[in-house]
C-alpha cells in the first residue's frame, strides 16, 4: 500500500497517511527512478550523497500520447515548517519523446537535493503534453515555482501520468543526516 495520500490527484503529498486500494487505483502510475544501484520506492529516505547525480528515470512506453514534461520539485523549501518558496524546481524537462528522456529539452538541469533545514520531499511528476510542443526558449528560476500556473499556461490540464518521491534530510558538519 502506498504510504502517501493525495488531497486531490496531482495535489499536495501528505507523507503521514495511507490510502485504500480503491483510492490507489485512481493515482498516477509509479515513475521509476534509479540512482546508481538504488531504485527509489515511494517515500524512502535517501542520503544527499546517494542523490548527488542525475538519476535514470523511466516509465511504461505506452502511457499517454506524448510528448511529456518531467518536473521535479521540493515543496518544503527552505524549511518544512515554513515552506515560503513552496515549490523549488530541482529539474525540469519538456518535449520528451515517448520513453526517451535523453532526447527531451532541458529547461533547468538536475540539481542535487541539499535541504537547508529538516527533511524535504522531492517529488517527480511526469505529465502528458497531449501532442503539444512547448516553446524551445522556456526559462524559469528554481525558487517559487508554481506548477499549477505552469501547467495552465501551457494547456496541460490532466493529472500527472506517473510520479514518485523520496525524502532527504539536512546533513550535519560530519556529513550525517540530522533527521534520520
Amino acid at each position: 500500500m502506498f504510504n502517501y495520500l493525495f488531497k486531490q490527484i496531482g495535489g499536495q503529498l501528505s507523507s503521514n497517511k495511507s490510502i485504500t486500494t480503491k483510492q490507489k487505483s485512481k493515482l498516477p502510475l509509479q515513475l521509476f527512478i534509479q540512482y546508481e544501484n538504488n531504485e527509489v520506492e515511494p517515500g524512502m529516505n535517501l542520503g544527499q550523497l546517494e542523490v548527488a547525480n542525475q538519476p535514470i528515470v523511466y516509465y511504461p512506453p505506452d502511457i499517454g500520447q506524448g510528448p511529456y514534461t518531467l518536473v521535479v520539485v521540493d515543496p518544503d523549501s527552505p524549511d518544512p515548517k515554513n515552506p515560503i518558496y513552496k515549490e523549488w524546481i530541482q529539474w525540469m524537462m519538456v518535449n520528451i519523446p515517448k520513453n526517451k528522456l535523453n532526447q527531451g529539452q532541458t529547461v533547468l538541469p538536475y540539481s542535487s537535493p541539499t535541504p537547508p533545514l529538516g527533511t524535504h520531499r522531492y517529488i517527480f511528476y511526469l505529465y502528458d503534453q497531449m501532442g503539444k510542443v512547448l516553446p524551445p526558449d522556456l526559462t524559469y528560476t528554481r525558487q517559487g515555482f508554481n506548477r499549477s500556473t505552469f501547467l495552465w499556461k501551457y494547456g496541460i490540464f490532466a493529472a500527472p501520468l506517473a510520479m514518485n518521491y523520496f525524502m532527504v534530510s539536512t546533513l550535519n558538519e560530519e556529513g550525517v543526516n540530522l533527521n534520520l
